[in-house]
């Protein structure tokens, strides 16, 4: 049976209004997250210091709601951290060759 579209409106109105805080609870933790790791970000971009990292925020964002949680475990912290290095590695190089080539 089908829902009348009176009664089905305000629900979906209540759901946005829902998701729409969830969202925003999310992202206050995600900014308090960032800014109790300031120090470590701060740092320099050494193997270890990318490694710490990575691996304290792929465990912060698996203890968050489920559509962060199971976004975050698709990738492990190792991972993350290779990744990470890697694509500073890349920059690196590319600066190196700029700096050579005119």
């Amino acid at each position: 049976m089908a829902m009348a579209p009176a009664l089905l409106q305000p629900m979906q109105e209540q759901a946005r209004a829902g998701q729409a805080a969830g969202r925003e609870v999310a992202a206050g933790q995600v900014g308090d997250f960032y800014e109790a790791n300031r120090e470590l970000l701060n740092r320099p971009a050494t193997p270890s210091n990318i490694w710490e990292f990575a691996m304290r925020e792929t465990a912060f964002f698996r203890q968050q709601p489920l559509g962060v949680s199971v976004a975050a475990s698709l990738l492990s912290g190792e991972t993350r951290a290779n990744l990470i290095a890697g694509s500073a590695l890349l920059q690196a190089g590319g600066a190196l060759l700029q700096s050579i080539l005119p």
